[in-house]
């Protein structure tokens, strides 16, 4: 490997940080930058080392975060859905891709029309949760 290669991870890792600090979250503001972060690099197709090890350090600070501050533990289906979007940021026209079209998102949000497995299959991908928390306890 040479020089130049060998940096790159690391200038990429350095940009990151220079945006968002990975250190322990404080506040509602410090999670939703760190959310927001996430998002932005998981939507992109590849990362870079560096930016995958940025993204590794960012999730646990936003984890540690979530264990402490976020409760979830009561809600499920499409209350649980609300609150996903509400803790990424989301509006409903950016779950079309998981739902197919953004009648179906209103449809379910609306309560006019369940969850469907595939559904319920793509945002436990797409939010990293076990399926299971969008079927009632």
């Amino acid at each position: 490997m040479t020089r130049t290669s060998e940096a790159e991870p690391l200038a990429v890792y350095i940009a990151l940080v220079r945006e968002f600090v990975p250190r322990p979250i404080r506040d509602e503001e410090e999670f939703r930058r760190a959310t927001a972060l996430m998002e932005r690099l998981l939507d992109r197709e590849e990362l870079s080392p560096g930016a995958q090890d940025y993204l590794d350090a960012l999730t646990t600070f936003v984890e540690a975060y979530e264990r402490e501050h976020v409760k979830l533990d009561d809600v499920h289906g499409v209350e649980m859905l609300r609150a996903l979007m509400e803790m990424n940021n989301l509006k409903q026209k950016d779950l079309v891709t998981e739902f197919g079209s953004a009648s179906n998102v209103s449809d379910v949000l609306g309560g006019r029309r369940q969850l469907s497995k595939v559904v319920i299959g793509k945002l436990a991908v797409r939010f990293n949760v076990s399926p299971a928390v969008f079927f009632p306890a």
